[in-house]
């Protein structure tokens, strides 16, 4: 039932490892054969940068899956990332942090506030940790600054801090390994925004744009090192996010469809009537929903419908499942022309959501909150779901560089956590087995997300 991954392969051939509880750091140099992991830089979006319901802060950055990698070789002493104090920052210049789940019955999800603050920004160097929340892969090139990037990312000053781009910074460093973790926001900003075209104006870049900047970006970082990882894109059509709520009236306290007379679910109202059942209701419409907005109003309803850009549509669906599969083909043709690995999270992503996964004896899934592996935006990863890409990518370096770095353990990693950073038990459910319902989200009315 579960997967026999790069992780399994691996611990089967190497019985000293401890492959439920993982081990201990290796120490400096050792372990790692033929990389270098001594001035390591990681490449990325906000999956690098180690963001966390829906902010960037210590919570999420003290489990990002570079840091993970630099201590299980013993080399986190000299690994510096942009750290904000917690509860985080949204964005820069926000007054808030972090989402944090403040009740479970009822389930209520809250922006901390005031937000963190940063703690090393004055650091005379780059950071190893280049993740800039909110990045396009597509703006690998020319992106140093907010007036440069195509968005406008202030992320982009708060992390690259005018020592230039990725590029320049990774050669500043002189790198001597490098990971690469770029494309999924291309998609992702066009899934959360329902597709919406005024809302996510050029997404998803096309592939063929995409590719062409990323080659020569590769090209670029291999002038520092040959030592080069990549990280392809995962669907970003089964995340939370997108599945938690259904396209028919539930039941918010139990989940449960509400029925019709015929004894059928009763779709909710989209943007062109009501909702085919394949149809993905994002958690933007969760404020909308309490108001009646798309609820019939035969069932106590407004009888309005829901924006587009909350409802994603199977051909809007199939506009992203098409991104992320063109990006992953460019993404593997590059890697074979430069003679790189390749980590695939997009089947690693697909498995979990087929199998979920099994730690220390504990499946988790991608079920929202009682799952254990999203956090409170239903977007990002909690520290377990950054310590299964940070064991991928250790396998992989291990099997393309004679290495034996041990895996991260993931039971002694949080899930979804409470007010403060609080631990919450894991899987959590009520007595009844089921899970705690549709939250609500307190004092916002959306999830914002760094494009």
């Amino acid at each position: 039932m579960f997967r026999m991954s790069a992780i399994g392969a691996l611990c089967a051939a190497l019985t000293f490892v401890a492959c439920d509880d993982g081990d201990g750091p290796a120490g400096p140099g050792a372990l790692t054969g033929r990389a270098d992991l001594s001035r390591y830089v990681a490449i990325g979006n906000t999956l690098t940068a180690g963001f966390q319901s829906a902010a960037l802060g210590e919570a999420g950055q003290s489990c990002s899956y570079p840091l993970l990698l630099a201590q299980q070789v013993g080399a986190e002493g000299d690994f510096e990332q942009p750290l904000v104090s917690s509860p985080g920052i949204a964005a820069p210049g926000s007054d808030v942090g972090r989402l944090e789940l403040v009740s479970l019955q009822p389930l209520v999800i809250e922006r901390a506030a005031p937000a963190g603050q940063p703690l090393n920004a004055d650091l005379p160097r780059p950071y190893d940790n280049l993740g800039v929340p909110g990045a396009l892969g597509y703006e690998a090139l020319t992106a140093e600054s907010r007036a440069t990037s195509l968005s406008g990312n202030a992320f982009f000053d708060f992390v690259l801090r005018g020592f230039g781009t990725w590029e320049e910074q990774t050669a500043r460093r002189n790198a001597t390994f490098v990971t690469v973790f770029l494309g999924s926001n291309e998609a992702l900003g066009y899934a959360t925004r329902g597709g919406d075209p005024a809302l996510a104006p050029g997404l998803p870049i096309p592939t063929a744009s995409f590719g062409l900047v990323y080659d020569v970006f590769i090209g670029s970082l291999r002038r520092t090192t040959d030592q080069i990882v990549l990280l392809n894109v995962p669907d970003v059509t089964v995340i939370p996010f997108m599945t938690t709520i259904p396209p028919v009236v539930v039941d918010p306290a139990t989940l449960q469809p509400v029925l019709g007379p015929g004894g059928q679910p009763i779709p909710l109202i989209g943007p062109d009537g009501p909702l085919a059942l394949g149809d993905l209701v994002t958690l933007n419409a969760l404020d909308l929903l309490l108001q009646g907005i798309g609820v019939p109003a035969a069932v106590g309803g407004s009888g309005q419908p829901l924006p587009n850009s909350v409802v994603l549509n199977a051909s809007e669906q199939a506009v992203a499942a098409g991104a992320v599969q063109g990006y992953n083909t460019v993404i593997g043709q590059i890697a074979a022309k430069h003679g790189l690995a390749v980590v695939d999270i997009n089947a690693v992503l697909a498995d979990i959501v087929a199998n979920g996964f099994l730690a220390n004896g504990q499946l988790l899934t991608t079920d929202f909150i009682t799952g254990g592996l999203f956090s409170l935006d239903g977007i990002h990863p909690t520290c377990k779901g950054y310590g299964i890409i940070a064991n991928e990518l250790i396998a992989v370096i291990n099997a393309e560089f004679g290495a034996s770095i041990p895996p991260v353990s993931i039971g002694d990693l949080p899930g979804v956590t409470g007010a403060a950073g609080a631990p919450l038990p894991d899987g959590l459910r009520t007595a009844e087995g089921r899970g705690y319902g549709l939250p609500v989200f307190r004092n916002f009315r959306e999830i914002e997300l760094p494009f």
